[in-house]
């Protein structure tokens, strides 16, 4: 049996439908520019507001500190003078050569150092995140038209998962945004791009 909608639902999909329409009648890359700068906003309130602007895993410690150092200049520092204080899961205390580091992948403690050398490493991954969003707006019209750039814009948007990852300190921003933009190099070469997509896609890839 059918059953007929009701008044809320008519409601929300008659809202539904006209903020579509507003929004297909800004230019693709003002719709979103402004999406993308709304989330910054709501990221950064998340990481600051709620989580505290703090590395609440050892994960995120292990690259923040790692990023220190590497802003700092250095692959190390000096071991501390009582190490047994300082041991931790995701660290290294190497007190034979008296070095500490953080045990952190590198490449995303390199671009954390960049927010460190600003005085700011808490904007690395809400801009990180903000971008990815433009992307997927991108990456959405391509495969699906833009009937859909809003669906799939909300879906990612509107993640917990997406919005408690991109105020923390995790690399899973930088991992998005580049398989992202892998997936988009790969549809603009695959449809007769340039060979220029082709090495975005393998540089994204990489």
């Amino acid at each position: 049996l059918a059953l007929r909608p009701t008044a809320l639902e008519t409601a929300l999909t008659r809202l539904v439908a006209r903020a579509n329409e507003s929004w297909k009648s800004f230019s693709p890359g003002i719709r979103r520019t402004i999406l993308a700068g709304v989330f910054l906003v709501i990221i950064v309130a998340i990481g600051r507001g709620i989580l505290r602007d703090f590395p609440n895993s050892s994960d995120e410690s292990s690259y923040l500190t790692q990023a220190g150092i590497f802003a700092s200049g250095r692959l190390w520092i000096p071991a501390p003078p009582h190490p047994e204080f300082f041991r931790a899961r995701s660290f290294v205390m190497d007190t034979e050569h008296g070095r500490f580091f953080a045990k952190a992948f590198p490449g995303w403690a390199g671009v954390l150092s960049l927010g460190v050398l600003a005085g700011a490493p808490w904007l690395i991954n809400p801009l990180l995140s903000a971008l990815t969003l433009w992307l997927v707006g991108c990456l959405a019209v391509s495969l699906l038209g833009r009937d859909w750039e809003l669906p799939m814009l909300g879906m990612v948007a509107l993640s917990p998962f997406f919005l408690f990852n991109a105020g923390s300190y995790f690399n899973h921003p930088l991992t998005l945004l580049l398989v992202t933009l892998f997936l988009l190099a790969v549809v603009h070469w695959e449809r007769g791009g340039s060979d220029l997509w082709g090495l975005v896609a393998g540089a994204a890839g990489g």
